[in-house]
């Protein structure tokens, strides 16, 4: 069932590097990156890592005129997705180009880090940030940006995020450290609950948060 997919996303690229069948489609690409990765870790599909080479080049020389905003808000929060995949391709080949293009996506992202111990007034102009599945997902870039800077900020982000005294959990926040969302963050009242999603995409994010600084706070969330 799944090579369909796949065989259809390889198909698609073109001699730019770029694929799909919408142009510099930076988010919607996040999301096939992702499971092209899983499928060659499964199957070891030798395509897979040429391919990647090509899209990622194409991409490091179009975001100087096509920027992840150009393409959607959801695309500049999502970048931990794809800078995964980045740093998964770079831990095999070894290759400093993909180190290069790492921080160059990292500079067009959103600043989670911050967000995590100062965001949460409420406003719509950043809903997409207030949205509980892209909260969830943001929680791997800092960890992710760890490894390429090494700041200590990003290291503790994923605690400052559900810090009893912070933001999020203060205004959202529930006794097993998850946090009410229908949606957006949604309160503290007991008839509200939290998407299945953003439970999939926390457990997702725990996995980067655990191998790159070793949180064990991260480790027992993902029990809970």
């Amino acid at each position: 069932k799944a090579r369909r997919w796949v065989d259809a996303a390889l198909a698609s690229q073109r001699p730019s590097g770029d694929f799909g069948p919408k142009a510099d489609n930076w988010w919607a690409n996040m999301i096939v990156l992702h499971y092209l990765r899983d499928w060659a870790e499964v199957t070891g599909d030798v395509r897979i890592e040429p391919f990647l080479r090509r899209y990622f080049a194409y991409q490091s020389k179009r975001l100087a005129d096509c920027p992840l905003l150009a393409d959607s808000a959801w695309a500049a929060c999502r970048v931990g997705d794809e800078l995964e995949v980045v740093l998964w391709l770079y831990d095999r080949t070894g290759s400093s180009e993909l180190l290069d293009f790492a921080k160059l996506l990292t500079a067009q992202a959103s600043d989670w880090t911050t967000y995590y111990r100062e965001g949460g007034n409420g406003r719509w102009a950043e809903g997409y940030r207030m949205h509980i599945v892209n909260f969830m997902q943001g929680l791997k870039f800092p960890a992710l940006r760890f490894r390429l800077f090494g700041e200590e900020r990003d290291r503790l982000a994923y605690d400052a995020a559900f810090d009893a005294a912070g933001w999020a959990m203060q205004m959202h926040g529930r006794p097993d450290r998850m946090l009410n969302g229908t949606e957006p963050l949604s309160g503290r009242d007991t008839t509200e609950g939290t998407e299945l999603c953003a439970i999939a995409e926390r457990i997702l994010s725990c996995r980067d948060v655990i191998a790159a600084t070793g949180n064990l706070k991260a480790a027992d969330d993902m029990e809970i």
